[in-house]
């Protein structure tokens, strides 16, 4: 009943935000004519038809990465990585498409880092969480027309700013699901969007992973989200992330979460200002053996001039009888420091007070950012620890881009760990 409600309440919002759209004076646009379609001039801007084998569109993304790792009472890891993705898109029609993906990742040693639960077990190294894997990325047909863009199969899906569900990017191994999602944007300044997810293929592999909850999710999940913009400088977005997931770890993932972002970027002079806005509130769902309540808040703002920005942020996941905020669907190594300390929120609670500092000045056509974390705890203000991170990019001729990242963690209170990693690693992408 607490779910069917919680899903009824997100649905509510989705069907309110076009009434407050009309209120505001904001037409509803009416579905483009075939004229508007093929062109102000009727027929003489519409493209031949392609042929059969300019319907068809291969792509390629390669990354070759090397990353260390070192962490208190663990040996150091060291992984050689490469992985590949390679896809075929198939334009059917005008409002159809079809694509197809499989992604493979090799390394030549397979016992220099602990990939997971799946290789390099019981040398105690440092997780590298890049498995090897060969496996179906996506495999998807979709529809595009009058506002609505509708997509069914297996499929990379990114909501927002990943907090809540993402494709875990980072890793080698992405993270995609098996559903159907739809967008609808025909309305002027109101984009909705729902999804059902009913797998959830993660990022450990294809081959057999030793811990139960690295397991692939069974899933039954729906989102809900909904947003109104009257302008650049304001956007308002309701969500409902409903998650029933379960592995071979059991279902303590699948959670109700309800919430909303203000977002927006403001012209300041010279300077151009963003800001991020967003609160959400969490409780247990489906068969979750644990009975809990938690909130979320997330306030951040970035000042940019010219080539230098500057930004502050303040990121709070609550806890209740014991139980973290969670987000098991999200791109987590973006959220609280990259030496990945925080992956799962901690059972008191965590308070994520950070400073960022980048640059596109550097000569050569690098740019750099650097990032301070200081983490508490939630409930008590227990020190936590702090972090300071550097990631240093350059483009490269030929479609080719490089990184370096450098993540260093210093712990002080709790069961956490000392951890220092450095990645470099070059993309291709076709």
């Amino acid at each position: 009943m607490l779910r069917t409600t919680s899903l009824l309440a997100a649905l509510g919002l989705m069907l309110a935000l076009p009434r407050l759209a009309a209120a505001d004076g904001a037409p509803v646009a009416a579905p483009p004519s075939a004229s508007e379609t093929a062109g102000a001039a009727g027929t003489e801007n519409v493209a031949a038809a392609p042929s059969f084998l300019g319907r068809f569109k291969p792509t390629v993304d390669l990354r070759a990465r090397a990353e260390f790792g070192d962490q208190d009472t663990r040996d150091e890891s060291m992984s050689w990585t490469v992985r590949g993705r390679f896809g075929l898109q198939a334009q059917i029609s005008e409002e159809w498409t079809s694509f197809a993906e499989i992604e493979h990742t090799r390394t030549p040693d397979r016992q220099s880092y602990q990939a997971g639960s799946v290789h390099g077990l019981g040398q105690n190294k440092v997780v590298i969480a890049d498995p090897e894997s060969f496996e179906l990325n996506q495999l998807w047909l979709a529809y595009t027309g009058n506002g609505l863009a509708a997509k069914a199969g297996i499929q990379r899906v990114i909501i927002d700013n990943a907090r809540f569900v993402g494709n875990v990017g980072w890793r080698q191994n992405e993270q995609t699901y098996d559903g159907v999602t739809l967008a609808y944007s025909g309305i002027e300044k109101v984009e909705l969007k729902y999804g059902y997810l009913y797998n959830v293929r993660r990022i450990f592999g294809t081959e057999r992973k030793r811990a139960p909850a690295q397991k692939d999710y069974d899933s039954r999940s729906h989102y809900v989200t909904a947003s109104y913009a009257p302008s650049p400088a304001l956007k308002l977005t309701g969500y409902g992330f409903l998650l029933d997931l379960e592995n071979a770890a059991g279902a303590t993932d699948s959670n109700d979460t309800l919430g909303a972002s203000l977002t927006g970027v403001v012209p300041t002079g010279p300077a151009q200002l963003s800001y991020r806005l967003e609160y959400a509130m969490q409780r247990d769902a489906a068969d979750n053996p644990r009975d809990y309540r938690a909130d979320y808040l997330h306030a951040y703002t970035n000042a940019k001039l010219e080539k230098f920005d500057f930004g502050v942020g303040y990121e709070v996941l609550g806890a209740g009888d014991g139980v973290g905020f969670n987000t098991p669907l999200a791109t987590l190594h973006a959220f609280n420091g990259f030496a990945d300390t925080f992956l799962v929120t901690p059972n008191i609670g965590l308070r994520d007070f950070y400073v960022e500092v980048g640059t596109s000045a550097l000569p050569f056509g690098f740019t750099a950012r650097a990032i301070y974390h200081d983490f508490k705890a939630e409930d008590d203000g227990t020190d936590l620890g702090y972090e300071i991170d550097f990631v240093v990019a350059k483009p490269l001729p030929w479609n080719m881009k490089s990184l370096l990242k450098a993540a260093f963690y210093e712990a002080e209170e709790g069961n956490f760990l000392d951890t220092q990693r450095l990645t470099f690693q070059v993309e291709y992408t076709y």
